[in-house]
Formats: C-alpha cells, structure tokens, sequence
C-alpha cells in the first residue's frame, strides 16, 4: 500500500537522522607541480576506495598566519603541534603528513581559499578509513575528513566498432580528412540513418574560427598517446604530468584519454583519420588513472588545480563519481582563475554525478544522431546542455579510428566548442561562455530548460556567432559544494521535464508534484522540530553527522540501496508532513515493519563495525515491533521519552549481520 511505504520516511528519518550528507572522496599523497613527487594510485580495491589514506582540512582558526605557510614542512609541523590532532594521530599510527596540493608562496587566490590547509594522512592499510573520517571530522580544529574513493563513471559500449568506409564529405567548410563524411556528430546529412541537421553545425562554425594553438585544453584522464597520426604536435607533453606513476610521461595505456583527445582537437583537414572539434587547440595531457574506473579522486583534484595554474582555457574531465569536497575545493580555485571546467553528465545512472553536477562547472548530457536523448545518458537538473555522445568516430591509442559511445565524448565535443569561442574571443569569461552555450543551444525535450537536454543541444555556429558580442545577461553560478545525499535524491524526485503534458492523465499529476526543494525542507524540519526536542533525537543526529559520508558513499555506490533511499523519499514526505503538524493517526502495521527492517538491514550488511553497531542500538530502541497494529503518533511519543539509545549485549533484530 502506498501509505505503508510512504510512512518508512519518518521512520528512516529516526534511523538515519537529517543534515547534510557530504560524500567524501579522494586519493593519493602528493603535491601537484611536475617536481615534486607524488606517489602512485594504488589498484581498485573492494569496496573502492583507497586503503590507508584520508584527507583533512583544518579549520582556517587551526593554524595561526605563522604555522600555514605554503611550504609543507611548515603545515606538517602545526598539524602535530595541535595536541587533540596529535592525539588522533597516534590513535591511527597515522606515518605521514603532508600536503595534498603544493601552494605557491605568491598564490594568494589558493591561500585565500585554504587550499594551503588540506593534508594527506598515510595510515596503516587495515586501518577502519570511515571511523578514522569520523573520528577527525569530530575534531574542532577540522573543516572536513574524507577518505580516498575511486570513480565510478563507466561506458556503454558502441553499437559500432569497426572504422566506417573512408570517404570526404561536403559542407560549407570541408575538411579533407578521410572519415569526415561518416562524423554525423559534427555533420548530419542522414548519411549513417540520423536526422539532417541533428549536429552541432560544425562546418558553419569553422567558416568562423578553427582554433587558436595559443587556446589550451587540459584533458583530465587517462594519458594521451601523443604519436597517434592524428595527434602528432596537439600535445603538449613538456608540461604534462603522470599523477599516477609521479613522472613527466602521462602517456595513455588504456586508451580512454587518446579517444577523448582526437574528439575535441585531432589535427584536421590534414588528410588523415577524423576532424577535431577545435583544429588548432593545443592538448595538455594530465594522466589521473589507469582506466576509466580506475581514476582516483586525489590524482583528479591534484590535476585540476595543477592545470589552473597554468595559461589553461578548458579543463575537460570525462569522468566521474560521488562527491569530494577536495573536489569542490579545486572547482572553485579553477573558477577563480577563469578556467571554463566541463564534464560528462555521467552514464547508465539516473544522476549527474561530480564534478559536472558542481555549479562551476559545464554538464552535459549526450544525444544521438537523431537528436533524441541517448539512452545510456544520465540527467538532472544539473545538466547545462546536451551534445552528440553516441557513435562517435574517435582517435584509437594504436593509431586507428573506432567508435565510442558516452557522455565521455559529449562532454569532449563541448570542450572543443569552448575552445574556439576562447580562439575567437580571448576575452570571453567562464561565466560568459556557459551563458553563451546555454542561450545558443537548440531546445529539445519540454519547452525551455529541463533535466534531460538542459537548455538544449549546442550549435558551435550560433555560439561563435554570439561570442563577438558577450551576453548582457550572465548567471554566475554558486560556489562548488558536496551536497545532501537526500537533496540530491529529493532533485532526482522533480517529474521529468520531458514527458509530454498531453500524454495523459498520469502525465498531469506528476507536474503537481511537490517541488524537490519542500521535500528536503520537510526533512530538515523532522530533524529541527522533532529530533532537537528530546535527547533520542539529539544523539541520533549526532551519530548521523558521524556516519554520514559512509552512507552517502553506500548510497551512491549500491543502486538498490539507493532505490530504496529514494523511494522512501518519494512516498514518504505526506506522512512526515502529518507527523510534524500532529495527525499521526495511520497504523503501523507488519508491512511497515517489513520494509524498514530491510532497509536498515541493508545499510548495516554494508558498514563498518562502528556504524554497524551504532544502528543495532539505534534499532533496538525504537522497538518498533511493539507499535504493529497502533497509531504512528504512539511511536512518535515513545521516541520522544526516550532519554538515550540503550545499551544491550542480547540483541533481538532481523537485521543483524555478523561481523567480519
């Protein structure tokens, strides 16, 4: 029955507690400029994330004007000198501290935002990383604490794999390249079964601007094999980097980078393999993983910020994951400096995921040929624009041409188009140049803005033709932030923007759907009027904000949990709302029990010692089986009398899961 699972919200709510939901990440120890060594990532290991290492940020109070300076020997030596961190330190036999990124003495903008203030801590690699989190999250002195978690972006594969035919097509501008006649993404005639016109007007474009080899593209991935034919001389290998193996060589062994690289700028109209998308940008290859789920979010962040620090116009990142707030960190230092950031919606989940669904930085989501929204695509109102993503000819690390399918490739494509708005006009800021991509976009979908295409597939003609003369009108986006794990599942609730609101009666009620916004504003009123009133309340959210980034991380990473997640979000915020003004006449039933023994069974099944034993405690004193068959205010009550979750050796639970 609908109300029974709706009524698990409230529920839930007492489980897990409100607030926000940061899902840490990161990676390896090092600092960020090519002298300096950086260590190597290590292999994926289950359940994904880094062994043996944490990131902190002190507080900008930690550390007086004296103690963080930009040399890590200074920031070290305070990070022992604070007596309750040197306490945590020896508690986890933490062996190292350093700097996670390496500041500049004359880099004010870094400093300014405390990136001088994050370190890695090497730990023994059987140390418990989610309790350690936690354990420096707690302290004072400490901003945030996250462990080191790999991506998760995967690909679909193509539908295609072998080259095309070599032939040379004709177009308002007509590059000689042999495959050029097969790139529908750039040039649509219909000639692979597509629709005519369903592109982004490369040809038109190019009468306008090819690129500028003074315009630099940083590509954030997996290496660039610079010896590809159609490469040769794009890459700037002098000032690449190797994040992985800590040397001058980021040279691509799993292909996905060279790919992306020969999307957004192979040498064209050279008579060889496929047309880039910007013919004279330059490629800056920043090698952050060894496969495209094998990138480590430290190496990701220390790429990022090293690539902001240089002359760089585009950062493009064809990856992704959950939240780092490292991440949001170094997104925010590289808006600062002007860089414009772009990456892929993300693929085969129903979310956008980091860093595209930061504010800073260009998502985008992938069509296909028939400008119809790719299958594969992910989506959200993060999304700003859409552009080709499926069967897309690419550059191949042993020299040939293929066919890959991701939002990978689209995000490539939008690269290449920003970097020849930055050729055409030098002048033009970030800010400017997503307002130009948003306005200039074709609208598919719903009218207007919606979660599947953003503001539209992208027209590089219209952009370029728009960049001459800057928009009087520009949104400057919010400052890149992790998240609430339940406001991102409560955004994923929004009906979808692109059903058609003739399509029928189910159609309607969806629109009349809470905002997603009133759902997470009822949680957070759960936590405030009804958890803050009794002492039960006021524990559970203290243990909420402890564990909150390993739920998060179980969250993202386990899709039936997250199902189960959201679906209680969906049904639940009427009966939260009728719990909070006061009518909790519906009765609990076996059913209700049911579904909340099975989510929180799979919650503890999946967490740590700590945590787990935290929600057997938590469980135990709810007692919810004594409340079958009785009104939901009753339960309310007896949680409100509480005075603190007992404690108790015999526990009599369904969700108990053996420990290791």
């Amino acid at each position: 029955m609908l109300w029974v699972r709706a009524l698990l919200s409230v529920l839930v709510a007492f489980i897990v507690a409100l607030g926000p939901f940061t899902v840490a990440s990161t990676s390896a120890l090092a600092a960020t400029v090519p002298d300096t060594p950086v260590q190597a990532a290590q292999d994926v290991v289950a359940p994904g994330y880094v062994q043996g290492k944490l990131v902190v940020k002190l507080l900008p109070t930690a550390l007086s004007s004296q103690e963080s300076g930009p040399q890590a020997e200074q920031g070290a030596a305070a990070f022992h000198a604070i007596d309750s961190l040197n306490s945590l330190n020896s508690q986890y036999e933490v062996t190292e501290v350093s700097s996670a990124l390496a500041i500049a003495a004359t880099d004010e903008t870094a400093k300014q935002q405390g990136l001088d203030r994050i370190f890695i801590l090497a730990v023994p690699p059987d140390t418990d990383i989610w309790q350690m989190a936690a354990a420096y999250a707690s302290d004072p002195h400490v901003q945030y604490a996250e462990p080191s978690i790999y991506l998760t972006l995967r690909e679909p594969l193509p539908t295609e794999d072998d080259p095309p035919e070599a032939a040379v097509a004709a177009g308002p501008v007509s590059p000689n390249d042999p495959y050029f006649s097969e790139q529908d993404n750039l040039y649509n005639t219909g000639q692979s079964g597509g629709s005519a016109g369903a592109d982004v007007n490369a040809p038109s474009a190019w009468e306008l601007e090819t690129g500028s080899a003074s315009t630099v593209i940083a590509i954030v991935d997996t290496g660039i094999n610079p010896e590809h034919p159609d490469l040769q001389g794009k890459v700037l290998t002098e000032l690449g980097y190797d994040f992985v193996e800590n040397d001058l060589v980021p040279q691509d062994t799993t292909n996905h980078g060279t790919r992306v690289a020969g999307v957004i700028a192979a040498n064209s109209n050279n008579g060889v393999g496929i047309a880039g998308m910007c013919w004279g940008c330059q490629l800056l290859p920043l090698r952050v993983g060894t496969s495209v789920i094998h990138l480590a979010s430290v190496e990701v962040a220390q790429a990022i910020y090293y690539a902001a620090t240089l002359p760089v116009d585009v950062i493009n990142m064809s990856l992704g994951g959950q939240c780092s707030e490292l991440w949001a960190d170094v997104v925010n230092y590289a808006y600062a400096r002007d860089v414009v950031m772009v990456a892929a919606a993300g693929n085969l989940v129903d979310f956008v995921v980091y860093p595209a669904r930061f504010d800073p930085v260009i998502a985008v989501s992938a069509v296909n040929r028939n400008d119809q929204f790719a299958d594969f695509s992910s989506f959200g109102p993060e999304v700003d624009v859409a552009a080709p993503g499926a069967n897309i000819l690419v550059t191949d690390i042993l020299g040939g041409i293929r066919r890959g399918s991701g939002t990978s490739y689209a995000s490539a494509i939008i690269s290449g188009i920003v970097g020849l708005l930055r050729s055409e006009n030098p002048d033009l800021t970030n800010s400017e140049i997503r307002q130009i991509l948003r306005d200039s976009a074709l609208d598919l979908g719903r009218p207007g803005f919606d979660r599947r295409y953003g503001y539209g597939r992208v027209n590089a003609r219209l952009a370029l033709e728009e960049a001459l003369e800057p928009p009087a009108a520009v949104e400057s986006p919010a400052s890149a932030r992790c998240g609430c794990i339940l406001g991102d599942l409560s955004a994923d609730l929004a009906p979808d923007q692109d059903t058609d609101v003739d399509a029928g009666a189910a159609a309607g009620e969806a629109l009349q759907q809470p905002a997603a916004v009133s759902a997470l504003d009822t949680l957070y009123r759960v936590r405030d009027e009804l958890f803050a009133t009794s002492a039960f309340g006021q524990e559970i959210t203290a243990l909420y904000y402890r564990h909150s980034p390993q739920v998060a991380y179980i969250a993202f990473q386990d899709a039936e949990f997250r199902s189960m997640l959201k679906a209680t979000l969906e049904t639940g915020i009427p009966y939260a709302m009728s719990a909070l003004n006061g009518d909790g006449e519906q009765i609990v039933d076996q059913e209700v029990v049911d579904h909340a023994n099975a989510l929180v069974a799979e919650l503890a099944a999946q967490a740590n010692p700590e945590l787990r034993d935290d929600l057997r405690r938590v469980w135990q004193a709810v007692e919810l089986e004594a409340f079958v068959g009785q009104p939901v205010h009753a339960l309310i009550e007896h949680l409100g009398q509480l005075s603190t979750i007992r404690e108790e050796t015999e526990l009599r639970l369904p969700l108990v899961v053996a420990d290791d």
